[in-house]
């Protein structure tokens, strides 16, 4: 099954689950139970109404489905009836435009996380995502350096590579206790300090998709 299939190839976790997400979402919402009701027009027309998604949201909705059929498909994805459907331009087509946080808003919001005001400062002083945060080990946090740094292996680095990060001194001294207590080096910094992730997971999906 194609969820099996997925984490077979040991595609990450939120990979896993973003993808049963969003597929599960256009087989119920597109009507889609066999695979000769998929088409370009039955895909338009649903994305046509999704006016409260970003144009990337919709892309990343219309890459799950063409990847799903080229899936079932196999060596004849040239049939794949939704290659032939174009993407939304991203520019200037967001939904929500992001923004980095001002000095006084991170100010404010440090002051009222109480024990979770490390991972925000961090996070908002080195841009680290919340799965890298999450994994981030005391090995990984070289303070003793004449620059300090944090080591991004390639299982907690976007692009899968090896790579160095330098401190801002802020960071150094929010990092160092935590470090400390760090019984050894393989201890996860922020454990018991990350935010609960709120992302819930979708309605068993069909059998077409294997287990949840």
């Amino acid at each position: 099954m194609f969820i099996e299939d997925l984490r077979a190839r040991k595609r990450s976790k939120g990979y896993t689950r973003h993808m049963r997400e969003r597929l599960t979402r256009l087989l119920d919402e597109c009507r889609w139970s066999y695979l000769r009701e998929v088409t370009a027009v039955s895909f338009t027309t649903w994305r046509a109404k999704q006016k409260s998604k970003s144009a990337k949201t919709r892309n990343d909705y219309l890459d799950a489905a063409r990847c799903f059929i080229n899936w079932v498909l196999g060596a004849r994805k040239a049939d794949n009836p939704l290659n032939i459907i174009t993407k939304v331009e991203v520019r200037g087509n967001r939904v929500r435009e992001r923004a980095a946080l001002t000095i006084q808003q991170l100010q404010r919001l440090l002051k009222v996380s109480d024990k979770r005001a490390p991972v925000y400062l961090v996070a908002a002083m080195t841009g680290l995502r919340y799965s890298q945060l999450k994994k981030l080990e005391a090995g990984d946090v070289q303070l003793m350096s004449t620059r300090p740094y944090l080591i991004m292996r390639e299982s907690n680095a976007k692009n899968k590579k090896f790579a160095k990060l330098e401190l801002h001194r802020d960071v150094i001294t929010t990092l160092q206790p935590l470090v400390d207590r760090a019984s050894t080096q393989t201890s996860r910094v922020f454990r018991g300090l990350m935010p609960t992730d709120q992302l819930e997971h979708s309605q068993p999906i069909r059998s077409a998709f294997g287990a949840c």
